[in-house]
């Protein structure tokens, strides 16, 4: 599953030409002493990509076109939605997950969080089975990481908790929770499952939050309020939060500040129609932003590549941010962040890093982050996973004395420091 190799003469995140030393699948300082070697030829070497929010569940991803209808509530939504899915027309789900995950490690996103429905009855947990078989079939391409999602509300209906636990039980490492108060009528209730169930699972949250304006902010809040109190800082996350987008400045701040006090990450895929918070604002603020996908060819929306560099560059078109400096970090919203959220260590081609990392034509991150070159050559514990650069050679490695590599000491970190997006 992991290997070893060297990569000669790539620019890092930081700028620097550099050699890459993989071992047994992680960043090392010496050269390992089998493998192979690519000559990376000046190529820029991006640090993993981690898309922490799709549907892979959902997806129509290589089905014939399904043309959106409009619906006015999610709950109509997800009628469509289940008419669709349930049609004998459409593959199975393990087909349709299988082609989004491949398209994803494709673009270069070797860590993945999907949510996944989970209902009143026993039946929906096979979602969570197949997709946990799934995940565990494309290991060695890309870390899937699943979270158990009441569609349908927590406390509407009857067994819903106790699908939830079931779920976690069987492998889902985070429990999904859906506008408390706008949809279930009652944040505490519905709060109180969802920690109560993280607390004894030892899970982490992830609510997807629509609620609009001071009804929104009270709900995110709350749920830091709850982090701090049962020491859950840095476990739960909020993902799009609306309201952020539609307060004043006073409410955002002490909003803000509760979400960074109690580690609440903000997970946005950057919508329109005047929903996007404001980016910039809340990372000044300390709050943890993170750039995902949510849907990709689906019922809920038309559009969607599974491509995280695109996406962060829609983040950075939509925030208006331009210079280099700023398209550079840009990118920690889709490498760093995600990663921080979802408890994994981070690939920056540090020694001790995972060796996951993609090659592309670009001379630096801002050029590769507004041109988001197609040719990719996805590395993921040190072996070539996906893509063929014509520009890259594979070959092996007959120097065995190695050369030291030259390893820059600037981090993605370091690069933010003056802009971070």
């Amino acid at each position: 599953m992991t290997g070893s190799l060297i990569v000669r003469g790539v620019r890092d995140f930081a700028g620097k030409t550099r050699d890459v030393f993989v071992a047994a699948g992680f960043v090392t300082q010496e050269p390992p002493s089998d493998g192979g070697v690519i000559d990376g030829r000046g190529l820029l070497a991006l640090p993993r990509l981690a898309d922490a929010h799709v549907h892979l569940d959902k997806t129509l991803l290589g089905e014939r076109w399904f043309p959106h209808r409009p619906a006015d509530t999610i709950e109509e939504r997800t009628r469509l939605e289940r008419r669709i899915l349930e049609s004998p027309d459409v593959a199975p789900l393990q087909i349709r997950a299988g082609r989004l995950i491949e398209l994803a490690v494709a673009n270069g996103t070797t860590l993945l969080q999907s949510h996944v429905d989970v209902g009143a009855t026993t039946e929906s947990l096979s979602r969570v089975e197949t997709l946990l078989a799934v995940a565990a079939g494309y290991a060695d391409r890309v870390d899937v990481a699943l979270v158990a999602f009441p569609q349908d509300g927590v406390l509407r209906h009857r067994g819903v908790r106790q699908s939830l636990d079931a779920a976690l039980a069987l492998g889902a490492e985070a429990v999904g929770g859906l506008d408390p108060q706008s949809l279930d009528g009652d944040r505490d209730g519905h709060l109180d499952v969802l920690f109560e169930l993280a607390q004894r699972h030892g899970c982490r949250i992830d609510i997807h939050l629509h609620e609009p304006g001071d009804v929104g902010t009270a709900t995110i809040r709350s749920v830091a309020e709850r982090a701090r109190a049962l020491g859950l800082e840095g476990r739960c996350a909020i993902s799009h939060a609306y309201a952020l987008a539609h307060v004043d400045d006073v409410e955002l701040g002490r909003t803000a500040t509760a979400m960074a006090e109690g580690g609440i990450s903000l997970v946005t895929s950057v919508p329109g129609d005047g929903r996007l918070p404001p980016l910039a604002r809340l990372r000044d603020l300390g709050v943890n932003v993170i750039v995902a996908s949510d849907n990709v060819r689906d019922s809920w929306s038309p559009f969607g590549d599974a491509d995280q560099v695109a996406r962060a560059a829609l983040t950075a078109y939509c925030s208006n941010w331009r210079e280099d400096t700023e398209l550079s970090a840009a990118l920690r919203l889709v490498t760093v962040n995600p990663a921080t959220a979802l408890a994994r260590p981070q690939a920056l081609l540090e020694p001790g890093d995972p060796a996951d990392f993609t090659l592309l034509p670009a001379e630096s991150l801002g050029e590769a982050l507004v041109t988001a070159p197609r040719e990719r050559l996805v590395i993921r514990g040190g072996r070539v996973i996906s893509g063929d650069l014509g520009r890259v050679e594979l070959r092996p490695n007959f120097d065995r004395g190695g050369q030291r590599a030259r390893v820059g000491a600037e981090r993605i970190d370091s690069l933010s420091e003056t802009a971070k997006p």
